[in-house]
């Protein structure tokens, strides 16, 4: 992993109250300015907390969450600042929805910022074009599909321009033409210079998505690397009951003799057809 970093955990410990047993134990992990970083692991895994800390709406017990070489601190101006430069999108929207309407609630944390009326009206103008959100801008929320509410927290949050965008299960209840759409609006959050990472059970959409993959399991870090370290120990996987991605298990259940001399496996089916497409069977 060559690129900066831009968030760190440095032997971070936290117990929820009341329990003995802390749910990290010293844990050290990066997020890499400009890299995909993709957080797998099972429910129960420590996927969510761990985001809770990154934000900072939950306080280390022991250890440091670091943001381009300055720790967090706590005090409220620091926090304040801290949650303009990492952005956190739960999993479930209605946990960050907040006002009346689509428009409202994608002005509420520019509101709090006390920013002038016409930078928060050109900010929100842009946020609800940016997500489609143009038809509904004045919709109540509570008459919003959970895709429209996903796509309104998600403006609510890019629209105090994070650098870091934090997403918790971006792809749960999403169909498959949703999660294309979802893959589409990250690359435009990239292009406008915002790195992403998810957390995530889901390993398919991962492995398409992903450039570092970080697996959590118990509360420790058992495993980090790109896609073939990673996916290459499917032993481990499996034992921890994550398994490994569809395409990569077929791709490696293919006879060596029918698999082309190919840079990268394929990440998408449109790319395993491509492969075969050029590359006929011996």
């Amino acid at each position: 992993m060559d690129n900066p970093s831009l968030l760190e955990l440095r032997d971070v410990t936290y117990h929820y109250s009341g329990q003995s047993q802390g749910i990290f134990e010293q844990l050290s992990l990066t997020i890499a300015h400009h890299q995909r970083t993709a957080i797998l692991g099972h429910n129960g895994s420590g996927k969510s907390t761990l985001f809770l800390l990154m934000t900072g709406l939950y306080p280390v017990d022991r250890g440091a969450i670091v943001w381009q070489g300055n720790p967090l601190d706590y005090q409220r101006q620091t926090l304040k600042q801290w949650r303009q430069n990492v952005g956190l999108a739960f999993q479930n929207p209605e946990h960050q929805l907040v006002a009346g309407t689509v428009a409202e609630d994608i002005s509420y944390g520019l509101c709090n910022l006390k920013l002038s009326k016409p930078e928060i009206g050109y900010r929100v103008e842009q946020a609800i074009a940016d997500f489609q959100l143009t038809e509904i801008a004045h919709t109540p929320l509570h008459h919003l599909s959970l895709g429209q509410k996903r796509r309104v927290a998600l403006a609510g949050v890019m629209v105090l321009n994070p650098q870091l965008l934090l997403l918790d299960e971006p792809t749960a209840y999403l169909d498959p033409q949703q999660g294309q759409t979802l893959l589409q609006e990250l690359h435009k959050i990239e292009q406008k210079g915002t790195t992403i990472a998810i957390a995530t059970h889901n390993l398919d959409f991962a492995y398409q998505w992903a450039d570092w993959f970080i697996i959590l399991n118990q509360g420790k870090l058992i495993l980090e690397g790109d896609a073939q370290t990673v996916f290459s120990q499917q032993q481990l996987l499996t034992e921890i009951g994550l398994g490994i991605p569809t395409l990569w298990e077929a791709w490696h259940s293919l006879p060596p003799s029918f698999r082309p001399q190919v840079r990268q496996i394929p990440r998408t089916l449109k790319e395993w057809k491509s492969i075969f497409n050029q590359s006929p069977f011996p």
